[in-house]
C-alpha cells in the first residue's frame, strides 16, 4: 500500500502518544488504537505491531481501561510489508491496559524473541515487574510506515540529501506529508543501550514507505 492509502486507513485525524521509552509508539485514530515496539540487543531483534480495531468506542478516558488487541510481525521477506502478507505464525492476541497515562501490554504468549529485549510483555498491570510505558507528550500524525529500501533523509523536501538514512525494514512514525516527501520520527533500535538520543526526525521520500496496518474502522 502507498502512503496515500495509509492516510486513508489511519483516518484524517490521528494522535500519536510519545512515551518515556522511545521504542514504543501508539496512535489513536477514531475508535482504533495501534502502534509498534522496535528494539534490539546484542543477539536478537524485536519488532511487532499491535492493533485494536474499533476497540475505543466504550472507553472512558478518565477510568482504567482494558482493550483487546492483536499483535503481529510484518513479513520482512515480502516486498509490500502488507498486513495480509504478514507471517501469521507470529499472530498473538493480547490486552492493552491503560491507566493514568501508563500503558501495559500483555500478550497471551511471547511475541517472538521480544520478552526481555528492553521490555516484558507477559505480565499483568498489577504485577510490580510489568513494563509500564508512560505518556510524555501527544502529537498529530499521519500514521506508520516501513522503509522498503535504504532511503536517505533530506533537510527539507527536495533539498540537499543527508548522510542519515533508514534501512529496509525500519519502522517509523509519519508526522506529516509535503508533496512527495514524508516527515518521519525514527527511534534507532541499535541505540537501545546507548547514552545517545536514539530519536531522529527528518524528511524521506514517501514512495520508500509501505503501509503495514490492517484495515481500520472509520
Amino acid at each position: 500500500m502507498t502512503l496515500a492509502a495509509l492516510t486513508c486507513n489511519a483516518a484524517s485525524s490521528a494522535e500519536a502518544l510519545i512515551f518515556d521509552n522511545p521504542f514504543f509508539v501508539a496512535i489513536r485514530a477514531g475508535d482504533n488504537v495501534y502502534g509498534y515496539y522496535y528494539s534490539k540487543d546484542e543477539r536478537f531483534s524485536c519488532l511487532f505491531m499491535f492493533s485494536g480495531v474499533n476497540q475505543l468506542k466504550n472507553i472512558d478516558n478518565r477510568s482504567p481501561a482494558q482493550i483487546r488487541i492483536e499483535t503481529y510481525s510484518p513479513n520482512l521477506h515480502q516486498a509490500s510489508f502488507a498486513y495480509t502478507d504478514r507471517d501469521k505464525l507470529f499472530d498473538v492476541s493480547g490486552d492493552l491496559f491503560v491507566s493514568s497515562e501508563k500503558w501495559v501490554i500483555r500478550t497471551e504468549k511471547p511475541q517472538g524473541a521480544c520478552n526481555g529485549i528492553g521490555a516484558d510483555f507477559g505480565r499483568s498491570p498489577d504485577d510490580p515487574a510489568a513494563t509500564r510505558f508512560t505518556v510524555e507528550k501527544k502529537i498529530e500524525v499521519v500514521g506508520i510506515g516501513i522503509a522498503n529500501r535504504k532511503t536517505f533523509f533530506y533537510r527539507q523536501p527536495g533539498a540537499e540529501i543527508e548522510k542519515r538514512f533508514l534501512l529496509r525494514g525500519d519502522i517509523a512514525l509519519i508526522i506529516s506529508k509535503r508533496g512527495d516527501f514524508a516527515h518521519v520520527r525514527f527511534a534507532n533500535p541499535n541505540l537501545v543501550s546507548s547514552t545517545r538520543d536514539p530519536v531522529i526526525t527528518g524528511w524521506i521520500r514517501s514512495a520508500d514507505l509501505k503501509n503495514p496496518l490492517p484495515p481500520l474502522a472509520h
